[in-house]
């Protein structure tokens, strides 16, 4: 039996999307809680109507829409699909969750346009596959593909439902199931809200376990755990945790493993530790400075900043940089030398410019402007790096407000922050709060050692600490918050 816990397989499942390896498969479990009904409520009506019990025939609900089709032929049952499926749902947090994640495929048997809504909503480039014909066109530079497997309640004359359609599908969807298998064997799945009671998919994974043998890639599943009814007496529950059992144990032959839940709700936990993991990839550097003050010299500073940069983006992070006066410059100049000393100028994707807008507009005064900015900025990151943060007032040199405030608003998001204390000013004031009140930042107690060695300017024997063993702290120390 193939049962992982939840860390692994967020751990997995993360590494999966870091290497541009993944893939989610949503099935109608997770539209559920949106408003869209099941498929025994779907078909209940028509179940009564072919004076059935829905709940007898709840393991043959393919046979169940053929027997409808059989009687009222195809209209009728396209009518109850049209009756469910085109009422107004807004996708739930868990859709949000998946269409925020830098995934490029997606797989359902969903009638539903939850999952592409999410993703427009997103700003990414859509290219949805509803028919074969659709298999042929490619949507200029598109974000994400999802491929609907079974169909969408806009083309209901192509909608697999009936035991016709599925004993068709070989035939009338060969290409989405070539393209299935070649994922499957690419890419590692996340199922979500999904059955595997469709006898196509099942097929297809058969085929690519068989052809693999033993070096299939590993999927993972999150299942509700078999739950107690107070109806049921001891034997029923016996009987419910037993067939689970044998369906997690079923489901090891396609190399699937699963996780296990409580309630549905905490897979919104999962997608959210996954989304904050990925995050972390990415990094804000906030920071300004009309003056270095008195630890670092002018040279000195830049050199910080220029290397750290280039740095981070040989380990594989991605930067932000919100353009700082004295700051922003040297970031954006060391992401470019990495660029063109090493990856040849093909690597200029992990760089992401967010100059502040200087001007009131939209009805919005500049201070509104500037908090929605900071707010958009630092939903991006998973970590913040703050250095100096001063200003010029007039004559005299003082602390950055604004750096404070995105210091503030990098806490509520749940940011991971590394303060540069060392570079003085508003950097120092942020050091002081972190460590003052670490555990509202971290729960690991090496970092506030690692935090305090970082900031401190001298080496144990007096000597002052090079930039090049600076950057090497903050380095390990990002990497540790990574993971």
């Amino acid at each position: 039996m193939a049962i992982v816990d939840i860390e692994y397989l967020i751990r997995e499942y993360t590494r999966a999307i870091r290497i541009k390896s993944a893939a989610v498969f949503i099935g109608a479990g997770l539209s559920m809680p949106a408003g869209f009904v099941s498929w025994k409520q779907l078909l209940s009506k028509a179940a009564s109507d072919l004076g059935l019990d829905v709940e007898k025939e709840q393991y043959d609900l393919i046979g169940l829409a053929q027997y409808y089709n059989n009687r009222h032929r195809r209209g009728a049952l396209n009518q109850l699909l049209t009756e469910e499926f085109t009422k107004l749902r807004a996708p739930t947090r868990n859709h949000q969750l998946l269409s925020q994640l830098p995934l490029d495929t997606y797989w359902t048997t969903n009638y539903d346009s939850l999952i592409e809504d999410s993703l427009r909503a997103e700003r990414k480039i859509t290219d949805v596959k509803i028919t074969t014909k659709n298999l042929a066109v490619t949507v200029p530079h598109r974000d994400a593909v999802v491929y609907k497997m079974h169909g969408d309640i806009h083309s209901l004359s192509d909608a697999i439902i009936t035991r016709d359609d599925y004993d068709r599908f070989s035939t009338s969807r060969k290409l989405y199931t070539e393209i299935l298998s070649g994922d499957l064997v690419s890419k590692t799945f996340l199922f979500l809200g999904y059955s595997f009671n469709d006898p196509d998919t099942k097929n297809i994974l058969s085929i690519v376990s068989q052809s693999l043998n033993e070096d299939v890639r590993p999927h993972f599943c999150i299942m509700r755990k078999c739950c107690r009814l107070p109806s049921m007496t001891d034997a029923d529950f016996a009987y419910e945790e037993a067939k689970q059992n044998l369906q997690i144990e079923d489901l090891h032959r396609f190399s699937i493993n699963v996780a296990l839940i409580d309630d549905y709700p905490e897979i919104t936990n999962i997608l959210e530790k996954i989304k904050s993991e990925i995050l972390k990839d990415t990094i804000f550097i906030a920071g300004s400075a009309a003056e270095y003050g008195t630890n670092f010299s002018k040279s000195d500073a830049e050199l910080l900043m220029h290397k750290l940069s280039y740095k981070l983006v040989g380990n594989e992070y991605k930067i932000i940089s919100g353009f700082g006066l004295g700051v922003g410059s040297f970031v954006i100049n060391g992401v470019l030398d990495y660029s063109d000393s090493v990856t040849k100028g093909r690597n200029l994707s992990t760089l992401t410019l967010r100059p502040f807008p200087q001007s009131a507009s939209g009805g919005k005064d500049i201070q509104e402007l500037w908090r929605e900015y900071r707010y958009d900025i630092l939903s991006e990151a998973g970590i913040a790096i703050f250095l100096f943060g001063n200003k010029q007032d007039n004559d005299k040199i003082i602390n950055a407000d604004g750096l404070i405030k995105e210091f503030e608003i990098a806490h509520e998001l749940g940011v991971k922050i590394i303060p540069i204390g060392m570079s003085g000013y508003v950097a120092e004031i942020i050091l002081d709060n972190v460590l003052a009140s670490f555990n509202e930042f971290y729960e690991d107690e090496s970092i506030k050692d690692a935090l305090i060695y970082l900031n401190k300017r001298n080496n144990s024997d007096g000597t002052v600490k090079e930039i090049d063993s600076i950057i090497e702290v903050i380095i390990e120390l990002a990497n540790k918050i990574r993971g």
